[in-house]
């Protein structure tokens, strides 16, 4: 038989292939999921990722951090079923950065926030003990926020590529 059950995987889902086929034939429930609206009035509803157990909603310190973002996100997280935690980024432009992470707990309530800078690794320890083993993790932010840098940063290695912010 076919399926178009591939046509509905996203990053993070759990499936069954036919081994000879090589397609995909089933997708196992979700526990989480990233959902929005369709595109273009489309009443149907897209699922962006899935089962992820934590999501990492950044924010950049640079030049401010944007509060209603910070908010939009922190409702998708939690409409989700994950649990957010909140990292500003790029802590090392300012000379107050602890007033940007104070920003984004005020908009954050009880969600853990922290602050990092993939530049110099201040706060990557502080955040490495919020994320355990075996624990699915995404990351949620704008572009250049630095998703990509705290992936590698966390990884210790480069395992996503990276561009300079335009």
């Amino acid at each position: 038989t076919t399926t178009t059950a591939a046509k509905d995987v996203v990053a993070g889902d759990w499936v069954g292939l036919d081994p000879e086929t090589e397609r995909v034939e089933w997708i196992l429930d979700r526990s989480t999921s990233f959902q929005r609206q369709g595109a273009r009035g489309s009443r149907r509803v897209q699922t962006l990722a899935a089962n992820m157990e934590v999501v990492l909603l950044l924010e950049p310190a640079h030049p401010r951090v944007n509060e209603r973002r910070l908010e939009r996100e922190l409702v998708l997280a939690h409409q989700s079923g994950a649990t957010p935690l909140v990292v500003v980024t790029k802590i090392d432009l300012l000379r107050r950065p602890d007033d940007e992470v104070s920003v984004a707990s005020g908009v954050s309530p009880d969600v853990d926030v922290v602050g990092v800078s993939n530049k110099t690794g201040e706060g990557l320890d502080t955040l490495r003990a919020h994320l355990h083993a075996g624990v699915t993790v995404a990351a949620l932010g704008a572009s250049g926020v630095g998703k990509s840098s705290l992936v590698n940063a966390l990884a210790g290695r480069e395992v996503q590529l990276t561009g300079g912010v335009r």
